[in-house]
């Protein structure tokens, strides 16, 4: 072999490594692209997220429940459950809601400042955006009422989806009083 044609072959496997170092780390530069779109999308997930809490008050005359969406995204397919000393409260057969869970509450009529009570059932098709609040109940009473001791007896848990749907598993929410006033459980890491 001659000299010009060994510094050719010597250039020629020059180039054959230079090429595959930059093939290795071009797959290198798009494995890590592509983890990089991935955490953007997760990121972006996330940040569209609905946050649900609840804020509760009471008074010598009054029991109010709210729950507020304070996520950037909607809450989808929200249904809730409300329990009364661990039993759960659906509406009676020819009972109106309110009274239900007034009933359950043990608030008799005579203890109504008014006829006109306010709870809200939830139905499982709602939709409650970003920065959109729903009040649970607000109750108006007269008399001594121990409403505090009321309010300790209530439990209501609230489950909803993300735009992303189930993927990330069911979202829920959960009021205790007290002293904890809301308990929200995130899905699991991604």
């Amino acid at each position: 072999m001659s000299l010009n044609e060994t510094l050719t072959l010597l250039v020629l496997v020059g180039q054959l490594v230079v090429f595959w170092r930059q093939r290795s780390l071009m797959a290198g530069q798009l494995k890590l692209s592509r983890d990089a779109e991935l955490r953007a999308q997760r990121h972006d997930r996330l940040s569209v997220r609905p946050f649900l809490d609840f804020d509760s008050a009471c008074g010598p005359g009054y029991l109010k429940v709210t729950m507020t969406n304070h996520g950037a995204g909607p809450a989808l397919k929200v249904s809730l459950a409300i329990y009364v000393d661990g039993s759960e409260v659906k509406p009676a057969a020819g009972l109106e809601w309110p009274r239900t869970l007034l009933a359950a509450l043990g608030i008799k009529n005579h203890q109504l400042a008014s006829q006109e009570q306010h709870a809200y059932a939830i139905e499982p098709s709602t939709t409650l955006g970003p920065g959109r609040s729903v009040c649970i109940f607000d109750f108006h009473l007269v008399g001594t009422v121990d409403t505090p001791s009321i309010l300790s007896k209530v439990n209501i848990s609230v489950q909803f989806e993300s735009l992303y749907g189930t993927e990330d598993g069911l979202l829920s929410a959960q009021i205790n009083w007290p002293p904890v006033f809301a308990v929200i459980q995130p899905p699991e890491e991604l």
